[in-house]
């Protein structure tokens, strides 16, 4: 009986920690749309989606390639505006999906 409790109490505080991390990650993803309007306006709701975040890694969707390579070449700014809001270490990594 006390195992299937703590095997209960186990499940229960994975599933939470999962949870978690998912709306770490959406914050992350809201924050980060933020950024990219704040950094190029609405141009940047019409080309650009940050689409997830897995292992420290940002993934942006891109309509443009242009924007794309701005992104790029912005890429250290937007990790550190990211990690002095989340954490250092919440993102190490932008990746580009065109």
């Amino acid at each position: 009986m006390l195992k299937l409790v703590s095997n209960h109490l186990w499940a229960s505080s994975l599933g939470r920690a999962k949870i978690k991390q998912q709306v770490e990650a959406a914050h992350v993803l809201l924050y980060s749309e933020g950024l990219l309007k704040e950094e190029f306006g609405n141009k940047a709701q019409r080309l650009t989606k940050p689409l997830a975040l897995k292992n420290k890694q940002l993934v942006i969707a891109s309509m443009s390639s242009i924007m794309a390579s701005e992104i790029q070449l912005r890429s250290r700014m937007f990790i550190k505006k990211i990690n002095q809001r989340f954490g250092q270490g919440t993102v190490d990594r932008i990746h580009l999906e065109i």
